[in-house]
C-alpha cells in the first residue's frame, strides 16, 4: 500500500471541508466514480450479507479463467535466467480471504451505520487508523510476503492471479475494496490517496489497483472475475522489479 502517515489527519479535515465548502470538487471531477446499476439507481451503501468474492479452485486455478495477456517478461526472458530469479509467494487467496473478513471489521461495519450522522468524522479517523503507514492494512510494511524460496532475486514483489506485480499492489487493492465496503465515497477514497502522496499525485498505476478493489464491492456480477479483471488491467499496474521474475506457486 502507498503511504499514508498524513492519512489520519487529512481524512477528518477532507471531510470538514466538503461539508462546509464543496472542496472544490465534484464527483465528476475524478475519472470512474460510484457505478450505476444497470436500472440507473445506484449501489446501496448497506452490507446484508453481500455476496463474498470467490476463491481460486483447489488445484489453484482461477474458475477456469483464460489467459489470453502475454506477459512479455515470461516470453522473452531466457529459461535458464528466468529459472534463476522468481517472484513473491502467490498471495491472490490470501488477499481474497482478507477482503471477505475485513468489509465485516468492527471499525468498518461502524462506518456503514455512521454513513450521514454526526459520528462520520469519527469514522475516517478509525479507517485511517486502518490504512496509514504501517498500520494493520498497510501490507507492504505489516507482511513479510515470503514463503519458502519465494522471492529470490526479485524483492518487493508477489505472485498476484499467475502473474507477478509489486507488493504494493494487493494493498492498494484492499485499501478500495475496504474503503468502499465502510461507505467512503469512490471519488473521496482517490483523492485521500492523491493527497496523502509527496507532492499530492498519486502514481496512476495505484490508482489503477485502488479502482480495481472498489469495482470489487460496487459491482456485484465482477466478484466472481476478480483474476479476469486483474490481468485486463495487467499492464497498466506496478511492476516495478518484476522484470525478468518467475511466477511463484507457493500459496502466501
Amino acid at each position: 500500500m502507498m503511504s499514508k502517515s498524513r492519512l489520519v489527519s487529512m481524512l477528518p479535515l477532507m471531510f470538514v471541508i466538503l461539508v462546509t465548502n464543496g472542496l472544490g470538487f465534484t464527483e465528476e471531477d475524478i475519472q470512474e466514480l460510484d457505478l450505476p446499476r444497470e436500472d440507473g439507481s445506484y449501489v446501496e451503501l448497506e452490507d446484508p450479507g453481500i455476496q463474498e468474492l470467490d476463491l481460486p479452485e483447489k488445484d489453484g486455478s482461477y474458475a477456469e479463467l483464460e489467459d489470453p495477456y502475454t506477459d512479455p517478461d515470461v516470453v522473452s526472458e531466457d529459461p535458464r535466467r528466468r529459472r534463476s530469479r522468481r517472484c513473491g509467494p502467490d498471495v491472490t487467496s490470501w488477499l481474497i480471504r482478507q477482503m471477505n473478513r475485513n468489509r465485516n471489521n468492527r471499525a468498518i461495519r461502524s462506518c456503514r451505520s455512521w454513513y450521514n450522522t454526526f459520528l462520520w468524522p469519527r469514522c475516517l479517523v478509525q479507517f485511517a487508523n486502518l490504512v496509514a503507514n504501517c498500520k494493520p492494512w498497510d501490507y507492504k510494511c505489516t507482511q513479510t510476503f515470503r514463503r519458502r524460496s519465494c522471492p529470490y532475486r526479485c524483492p518487493k514483489t508477489v505472485t498476484l492471479c499467475g502473474r507477478c506485480v509489486n507488493y504494493d499492489v494487493p494493498g492498494n487493492i484492499h485499501y478500495g475494496y475496504v474503503g468502499r465496503a465502510a461507505s467512503i465515497r469512490r471519488w473521496v477514497l482517490l483523492f485521500a490517496a492523491n493527497t496523502v502522496q509527496k507532492g499530492g499525485i498519486d502514481d496512476a498505476r495505484d490508482q489503477v489497483a485502488i479502482r480495481i478493489g472498489m469495482d470489487r464491492y460496487d459491482v456485484p456480477s465482477k466478484r466472481a472475475n476478480f483474476c479476469r479483471d486483474v490481468l485486463s488491467r495487467i499492464g497498466s499496474l506496478n511492476r516495478d522489479g518484476t522484470s525478468g521474475c518467475q511466477r511463484c506457486t507457493t500459496k502466501y
